[in-house]
């Protein structure tokens, strides 16, 4: 009630607040200055124009000013303390650092603007020869992705999630969006300090529209202990801001033209649609900001193999709002409110599932948050963020009748239905400060994490019966049920580290972090360290090096095992009539002394800039999970049993090695490239591959073997083009090596080593688009073409894998080649 009373008050009186802020303090003798030079290309062209905005360690703004004719902006009657620094110019990448003030001097800074692009970059490295790296500086690497700049390149759906493939590491497999070898619910995902994940899957929520998003960044191995429960990447999502001017912007609607196959200038339709608004600006000057975007789409994916009428289709809209609030000088509230609704229909259309064999699903989403920025000192600053989610899932089939799995091409209905709502509440406290030990600076970080969650639910399986070609029954599965789900719990985790700066080219970062799991009731401590080293006569080179344990949280609908539908199973002979033994229930059970699933990462990595643009990167990286969620059919012969074993006994492996260059001497041309070799390994039953959203009925022998998306080398390159300020040209080409994959027998049993025998062909698919800017029409659009999989390559994305099918090895559903209408506005 005290933050609506303050916010109340300067809502009311805001003249009387903007002169307490501009009173001056009566000790101007211990005041210091800063004096930034702006440059590029490695410091050997002064920018004038640029916006060079002065915050607090709290981030919040103190001045912004324009630099002059030689690139400098000078701010003085500063207090001594640590500030942060952000420079930016259209055409041009923002560059932040810090810097620190002390009285009675001028504190020197430098920073280099790259051009705009699409870049993995390392937000500490030394841009110029007299640039160190900063005490305020994060030290993980990062990839970046903005989306005015990927709005510019040939991504399917326009969204920074099809993007994030063009990182490195980063691979769209069979099981979804994989990072640094992980499943897709072992990543995490974050707006601010909140996370934004299905606390009953662990699936990252990503369902903002896409004017929301000013950037998002990927941090493979993120050093700081502020970010947890995840074991395999974070993702993290900025938000875009509103500020002192009304902007509106009625962006491209996203049209793209459905063609008949085979003949990709014949238009039938449209194949997806996605108009979408933002708008913001003060809705009290310099006091408070709206910024607001909606997004309504609709999209139809084409499945080759299939009949051109059969398409699975979403729809989904998404609304996101935010608001900034300067309160007083020392205060500052930030909330935002993001609503999301979908229906998908036909999600498992495939070769072999024909409509009426695939559910349906439905989600809401509604989301809020506030967050305060509170200046309790010059040096200490104290964030508080509270945040309510609520999710709704519905999976359903299309009717009631039995589902038939037959090598050939499954009928039916599909098995299994069921709702699930989940509400969250999580707050966050966080406290930063700097302080001076001796002649060394420290930059502290402490918190508290608290998230509560709550799952209730309802399932409903009906029979699976598993036929061989010629029409035989081999084997047939039945639930009890229906089921009801719910379970509560509540993570906590407190967490500390220290930033030090020994001397000018060394950045040292050593934290800790303890996380009770709600789950499991464990705790465990996370250990991590990390430190950049600046080398070279110019400071352009960086070698940065860390190791961390990351523990994930464990999903809810993990600890609801007990509560989910037991399975009986029969197996049936050749002939289809005589039973193979008597029926098996498969009782839920869970084994002793379950743990929290953790990797124990670490990464070397060497990265150098170049002058006329050039940069380049080599890195190499290890994840060891263990402890991860995996379920295992046990059956004894003697007496005859079977059991579902839920144990934390999973373990995986991922292992890389980087390069990555880069290439734009003008703003009017980049060239960017990445290459990875890997492997990746894992327990293949982990628990969510068959409890998820979309289940499957047949879970048979956990191996450790290849993960399904495990591809030992992947190259990925992107190229921008303007010409003459009016026609872009861009391309992304992917080359990486055929995802594995298993066989199975008449029984849809596993045969010999998983993911180690059989694979897919090598992938290669090139994207290209080609625009013009016509400036003679309101709102000078740019309209053009997108060409994907541009050499229709045969590229195939499914493969019957059942040994007692005459068409095994067989290779299905490669995606033709689409040609796409293109308008977008900038």
């Amino acid at each position: 009630m005290g933050w609506l009373a303050a916010v109340a008050f300067v809502l009311v009186c805001p003249h009387s607040v903007r002169a307490q802020a501009q009173t001056p303090s009566p000790d101007q003798g211990n005041k210091g200055s800063i004096l930034v030079t702006v440059t590029t290309d490695s410091g050997s062209l002064r920018l004038p124009g640029a916006t060079v905005r002065i915050a607090g360690v709290d981030d919040r703004a103190i001045t912004a000013q324009v630099s002059d004719g030689e690139g400098l902006v000078s701010v003085d009657a500063l207090a001594p303390g640590v500030y942060r620094l952000s420079a930016l110019l259209d055409g041009f990448r923002e560059v932040k650092a810090t810097a620190k003030v002390e009285a009675g001097k001028a504190a020197q800074v430098s920073l280099d603007l790259p051009l705009a692009g699409l870049t993995a970059e390392v937000n500490v490295i030394g841009n110029a020869e007299t640039a160190p790296p900063t005490i305020g500086a994060g030290l993980s690497t990062k990839g970046v992705l903005e989306s005015r700049v990927v709005e510019q390149l040939p991504i399917r759906d326009n969204s920074v999630l099809s993007a994030l493939k063009l990182l490195a590491g980063i691979v769209d497999g069979p099981g979804g969006v994989s990072i640094k070898g992980g499943r897709a619910n072992q990543s995490g995902l974050q707006i601010g300090m909140t996370t934004q994940t299905d606390p009953s899957t662990g699936m990252p929520l990503f369902h903002l529209p896409a004017d929301a998003i000013d950037t998002v960044e990927v941090l493979p191995n993120p050093y700081a202990v502020e970010f947890g429960r995840f074991s395999s990447g974070l993702t993290v999502i900025n938000t875009k801001r509103g500020g002192n001017t009304w902007n509106v912007a009625l962006n491209s609607p996203d049209i793209s033209l459905r063609t008949e196959r085979g003949q990709p200038w014949h238009p039938i339709g449209f194949e997806s649609f996605g108009p979408r608004i933002g708008f913001g600006g003060p809705l009290i000057k310099n006091k408070l900001f709206l910024e607001q975007s909606a997004q309504v789409r609709y999209e139809l994916s084409e499945v080759w193999s299939r009949p051109p009428n059969e398409v699975r289709s979403s729809k989904w809209v998404s609304s996101f709002t935010r608001l900034d609030a300067n309160v007083w000088p020392k205060l500052a509230l930030v909330g935002n409110i993001n609503v999301f609704r979908s229906a998908a229909d036909d999600v498992t259309l495939n070769t072999f599932n024909g409509p009426d064999v695939t559910p349906n699903e439905q989600d809401r989403l509604i989301s809020g948050n506030i967050a305060a920025h509170s200046t309790l000192t010059d040096k200490i600053v104290l964030e508080s963020t509270l945040q309510v989610t609520g999710l709704a899932v519905n999976v359903a089939g299309h009717g009631s009748a039995p589902m038939l799995l037959i090598p050939s091409e499954n009928s039916g209905n599909f098995f299994n239905s069921q709702h699930r709502s989940t509400t969250t509440l999580q707050w966050v406290e966080a406290m930063t400060g700097s302080y001076d030990w001796g002649h060394v600076t420290h930059l502290f970080k402490a918190g508290l994490d608290v998230m509560q969650s709550s799952l209730t639910g309802t399932s409903t399986s009906g029979p699976v019966s598993i036929l061989r070609d010629d029409g035989t029954l081999a084997r047939t599965l039945t639930f009890a049920g229906p089921a009801s789900q719910s379970l509560s719990s509540t993570d906590v985790a407190l967490f500390a580290q220290d930033r030090v700066q020994p001397f000018d080219r060394l950045l040292l970062e050593f934290g800790g972090r303890i996380d009770r799991d709600g789950v499991f009731n464990r705790t465990n401590a996370t250990p991590r360290v990390g430190a950049i080293f600046i080398v070279g006569p110019k400071r352009s080179g960086a070698i940065h090096a860390g190791y961390g344990l990351f523990f994930e949280r464990t999903p809810s609908i993990v600890g609801a095992f007990d509560q989910l539908e037991v399975s009986t199973e029969q197996r049936f002979a050749p002939d289809g009539v005589t039973s193979l033994g008597a029926p098996l229930s498969f009782l839920h059970t869970t084994a002793p002394n379950l743990d929290v699933a953790r990797s124990a990462t670490w990464n070397v990595q060497f990265d150098q800039r170049l002058p006329h643009g050039m940069s380049f990167r080599v890195a190499a990286l290890e994840r060891r999970g263990s402890n991860e969620p995996i379920v295992t059919p046990i059956v004894t012969a003697q007496p005859a049993a079977a059991q579902l074993v839920l144990s934390s006994d999973g373990r995986s492996l991922y292992r890389e090695g980087e390069v990555t260059f880069r290439y734009a001497p003008s703003k009017q041309f980049e060239i960017g490239g990445t290459y990875v070799h890997s492997t990746a390994s894992a327990d293949l039953n982990a628990y969510t591959s068959f409890f998820g959203n979309i289940q499957w009925p047949v879970i048979g022998a956990n191996q450790y073997a290849p993960t399904p998306s495990a591809v030992p080398n992947r190259l990925i390159m992107n190229t921008r083009t303007i010409f003459w300020n009016r026609v872009l040209v861009s391309s992304i080409l992917e080359l990486h090596s055929g995802f594995p994959y298993s066989a199975t027998n008449d029984m849809l049993d596993w045969v010999g080593p998983r993911n180690q025998q059989f694979y897919f062909p090598t992938f290669a698919m090139l994207d290209l688009d080609v625009e013009h800017r016509f400036t003679f029409i309101k709102g000078k659009p740019w309209i053009g073409l997108r060409a994907f999989n541009a050499l229709n390559r045969f590229s195939p994305t499914e493969v019957q894998s059942n040994l007692s099918s005459p068409s095994f090895g067989s290779l299905y559903n490669s995606y033709g080649r689409q040609i796409r209408l293109q308008l977008r506005f900038e």
